[in-house]
């Protein structure tokens, strides 16, 4: 080989170009997907749909689930309240809300997702649709062991931002009717606030001032009159109960009756809220939410059998096309945006990593030229994590990228190896070429020894046999091709390498003057 090391040096060049090529092709997540066996159904009605009729449709939802055998389990939440502690962690739900959360059982079939495609399709069905009616469903994916509570989170979200609710109401539903034709997202959604009916109270100032009355008082007696207020608690056996204090059914039980709720004035009459505001009836939003201090609706999809890079160039494509007002913000955020953030965070850590390999190297040798020789063996690793990316079909993650940073400090070794032999040979008298094929011949076994025991201790835990073994399989498949593909390379590339050094070290140096 060494007779023939630069066109053999080109092909290796040529390999790990290509490779680098490759991985730029791989999609990019931020977390391995797993199956966790389990996925939540939201069903959402109109707002103010009785809870009775919202059981009914989840009742109805849960004899269909159960029609399947490998679901496990079926428990189903309708309506819930928030307690005043901070301690609650119970979500909030109206009361047109329900939640179904299904467990799969652990020998199946088919996975969560394969089964959420056949429940959604079925759905679509007209006998479903009967049992569904007017109810807006939703699915909830746990792919990720760190994402399991997250009932918001979607592989697609992008971020409509600006002041008016209803401009950003529009951007929203036309980016969500053209991300319906983008093959392979489905289950769009959106955080747009359903209008909720509503009484306005415009209070006229200066008739309240007239009668010494603060606009903080008249909000109080409105929200005592119709909510009541908690004057005590009545303790009871260790148990407390709220003592509230309200007005009458009677007398709350219409809009109407609220003009007639006297105040009490300083000035030592009791004054109707009819002389003082004026009430007005209509629709507003039930939430507005905010990220960044900036008001903001999202849109959110999932993605099934389709790569995340591609779907995100479609979808970024989409928002270009987009004519977004002046003042207002369209962002792509989601998974794309972790991926981003994951990536950056990453790239310091195996800066540094090769940094070190390089440091303790060079501290070793006594030099900085031969352990740069060496720092050749991160490229050839690289060839064989495309490969081995490529052959199982696993995609970029964090997890990929610490199997990276870990060979940084595992395929320098056979390299250290090979040219700390080569230096003991040149030591002893033998030239450059005779210290390189020797220390070929000599390490090939101790090399092949100790990354094949490395290479077959990782194959279990890259065929993802045992609990949460898939979530490490990508580290392993990525650490058995770099350092397969390495090995092999090192035992060529880096004594080829030295040697051209040598020679071209001898081309430079000077020669002695003749006499």
């Amino acid at each position: 080989f060494f007779k023939w090391k630069i066109p053999y040096l080109i092909g290796v060049l040529a390999a790990f170009v290509f490779a680098l090529f490759m991985m730029t092709q791989y999609d990019r997540i931020v977390m391995p997907r797993v199956d966790q066996g389990q996925f939540m159904l939201k069903v959402n009605l109109p707002v103010g749909t009785r809870v009775e009729i919202t059981n009914s449709i989840t009742v109805g939802l849960e004899r269909y689930l159960r029609r399947f055998d490998v679901i496990k389990s079926v428990s189903t939440v309708v309506g819930s309240a928030k307690g005043e502690s901070s301690k609650d962690e119970i979500q909030r739900i109206g009361s047109n809300e329900g939640r179904v959360l299904v467990t799969l059982k652990d020998e199946r079939d088919m996975s969560t997702n394969e089964l959420v495609q056949k429940i959604r399709t079925d759905l679509a069905t007209p006998e479903l649709r009967k049992v569904v009616k007017r109810a807006n469903l939703n699915f909830v994916l746990y792919e990720s062991a760190f994402k399991l509570g997250d009932t918001e989170s979607a592989p697609v979200v992008i971020n409509f931002k600006g002041a008016n609710l209803e401009a950003l109401k529009s951007l929203a539903l036309k980016t969500q009717s053209r991300l319906e034709e983008i093959p392979g997202v489905f289950d769009l959604t959106n955080t747009i606030p359903e209008s909720a009916p509503e009484t306005k109270i415009i209070v006229d100032k200066d008739k309240a001032a007239f009668y010494r009355i603060s606009v903080t008082d008249l909000a109080t007696a409105a929200h005592i009159s119709i909510k009541g207020t908690v004057a005590s608690k009545f303790k009871e056996e260790g148990k407390e109960i709220d003592m509230r204090v309200v007005l009458r059914e009677q007398d709350r039980a219409a809009v109407s009756e609220l003009p007639f709720i006297l105040m009490h004035s300083p000035l030592g009459i009791n004054v109707p809220l009819s002389e003082m505001v004026t009430f007005h009836s209509g629709y507003g939003p039930s939430e507005i939410r905010r990220v960044s201090q900036e008001r903001t609706i999202q849109v959110l999809a999932k993605v099934f059998e389709r790569p995340m890079s591609e779907i995100n160039t479609d979808v970024e494509k989409v928002i270009s096309e987009l004519d977004v007002p002046a003042g207002y913000q369209v962002e792509l955020a989601g998974e794309s945006l972790e991926v981003q953030e994951s990536f950056n965070s990453l790239k310091l850590a195996m800066t540094l990593s090769i940094v070190l390999v390089y440091m303790i190297m060079a501290a070793q040798f006594e030099s900085y030229f031969q352990p740069f020789i060496i720092m050749f063996t991160l490229p050839l690793s690289m060839i064989g994590v495309a490969m081995g990316l490529g052959i199982s079909h696993t995609a970029i993650s964090v997890v990929v990228l610490l199997g990276i940073i870990l060979l940084a400090g595992i395929v320098v070794n056979n390299g250290i190896i090979l040219i700390d032999f080569i230096n003991i040979g040149t030591s002893r008298g033998l030239s450059a070429y005779q210290a390189a094929i020797q220390s070929g011949e000599v390490r090939f076994r101790p090399i092949m020894m100790t990354a094949l025991t490395t290479i077959l201790g990782l194959v279990p835990l890259a065929m993802g046999l045992g609990e949460g073994a898939k979530l490490q399989a990508p580290m392993a498949i990525t650490v058995m091709g770099g350092l397969l593909v390495a090995t092999f390379l090192t035992l060529v590339v880096i004594p080829a390498i030295f040697l051209g050094a040598v020679r071209l070290g001898g081309l430079f140096r000077k020669k002695p003057a003749s006499r």
